[in-house]
């Protein structure tokens, strides 16, 4: 082994060490879902959050290069209504400048994706602060949908807020329909639980993570397809409560009374199911937490730092190196005398 990965895996090993010996009390299994005892909880939120900005940058810029490469505003076509909505709602300042439009469409343009990119730092950091880090949660196998009295409050009380919103906006009717839509939508989602795994049972921690991992990419596809069936529904209400209330000639329904307000209502879906559906991954599944726990370990933590692949360097150190055993999905050191010497083992001078 080169020198520089003999040094850096003995800074892994030593922080590993001081991991069971000083976070969980001379403890011998080194559990990768645990490592999150390393990592302060606000480094990780920062990190959460980062992955939320994300997807609020990419939607953003995609939509932002959609309307300039097709001219908009100079560009609507009847047969865009659909499209418009979206890119409306998702660069949000951009119907209140499009008034100043003169020659600087794409100046315009930028400001109001700047302005998006803005306000998604702010919605990134308040959703992460939601989330509910919980270390020493075992991890899970997969997703099982429970009946809990809280789920059901979260939806009744999400679909009574929804339903007056949009009841003293576009009448009664409209606030029944959203508000039972909104409320079932989101007691589903929420009654989502997981299945955890049975540690006696398992084999091998990398297939654990695996699992768990699967699990956690689980949640953000149905809660982001979720989302956007939602929100395309609900967008057309608007039209259909006027073609069913209005009486002639006022109850026609026309495509840009459909169109339109649905692609609002995905592009809202488009913009929040994801990242909403990214805070619930992490709050329910182990790897999401171990992930970013692995990013701020690979940027070093007293001097020490674990490696990006931590599940490739702890089978490395058991099949090969033989410093580490399996034990089910844990690992040990394979001398606890080795442990107890990292552990407390003098940082070198300058270090």
């Amino acid at each position: 082994m080169p020198p520089e990965r003999a040094a850096q895996a003995e800074d892994a090993l030593i922080l590993l060490a001081e991991h069971l010996d000083h976070d969980l009390g001379g403890a011998v299994d080194i559990e990768w879902w645990r490592l999150s005892r390393l990592a302060p909880k606000a480094a990780l939120r920062r990190r959460a959050a980062a992955v939320i900005w994300l997807w609020f940058t990419l939607i953003t810029l995609a939509f932002a290069a959609y309307m300039y490469a097709h001219d908009i505003p100079d560009d609507i076509t009847d047969d865009a209504w659909f499209t418009n909505g979206m890119t409306t709602i998702i660069l949000l300042p951009l119907p209140l400048l499009l008034p100043h439009v003169q020659d600087s469409w794409w100046l315009l343009l930028l400001q109001s994706s700047l302005l998006m990119l803005v306000l998604g730092i702010v919605v990134a950091r308040l959703l992460a602060a939601t989330i509910r880090f919980r270390p020493r949660q075992a991890p899970v196998t997969a997703m099982a949908w429970t009946w809990r009295w809280r789920a059901v409050a979260f939806g009744i009380g999400s679909g009574l807020i929804v339903g007056i919103l949009i009841g003293n906006a576009v009448g009664w009717f409209g606030g029944v329909v959203w508000g039972f839509g909104t409320g079932i939508v989101l007691w589903a989602l929420s009654g989502w639980g997981v299945v955890p795994a049975d540690l006696s049972a398992a084999v091998h921690a990398p297939a654990l993570m695996e699992q768990d991992r699967r699990v956690f990419w689980r949640f953000v596809q149905v809660g982001s397809a979720a989302g956007a069936a939602l929100g395309t529904l609900l967008g057309m209400v608007p039209g259909l409560l006027q073609a069913i209330t209005y009486p002639p000639p006022y109850n026609t329904l026309n495509s840009a009374d459909l169109l339109f307000p649905a692609g609002v209502g995905l592009g809202v879906a488009l913009f929040f199911s994801p990242a909403l559906a990214l805070v619930v991954a992490f709050s329910r599944t182990a790897w999401g937490e171990s992930a970013l726990t692995r990013f701020y370990l690979a940027r070093r933590r007293n001097g020490l730092r674990l490696p990006r692949d931590l599940m490739a360097f702890l089978t490395d150190a058991h099949e090969h190196r033989g410093v580490l055993r399996q034990i089910g999905p844990a690992y040990q050191f394979r001398h606890i005398d080795l442990q107890r010497r990292l552990a407390n083992r003098p940082p070198p001078p300058g270090r």
